[in-house]
């Protein structure tokens, strides 16, 4: 299953699905460092690709996240349904899906 997992979650992460169904309305006009604004009212959603956290972002990898497990590293940090600030895909805090061991099963059966 580890495999399927880390499938999954890489197919989540360059889909940009999540990118559509977080929506959200900026509530302040804001300047970024690079000096774009962003206005009171206008649309903003997270990238979810991680560019700056993965070697070759833009490349499909399916084992991208097994690879750390298989490694030593923390089964948990690297699988689908967790959520942390490197993979917003199920929200966070207390707005994190509640549905997301239910729609990773689904999608492993």
């Amino acid at each position: 299953m580890l495999r399927i997992d880390s499938f999954i979650k890489e197919s989540a992460r360059v889909s940009g699905i999540g990118s559509v169904t977080m929506g959200r309305k900026i509530m302040r006009p804001v300047t970024l460092s690079d000096g774009t604004r962003a206005p009171k009212g206008g649309p903003h959603s997270n990238q979810l690709m991680g560019v700056h956290l993965y070697e070759n972002p833009e490349k499909f990898d399916p084992w991208r996240f097994s690879r750390g497990v298989e490694a030593g590293e923390s089964a948990v940090k690297h699988a689908f349904t967790t959520a942390s600030s490197d993979f917003l895909f199920w929200g966070g805090g207390s707005h994190m899906c509640a549905g997301r061991y239910f729609a990773s099963q689904e999608l492993k059966a």
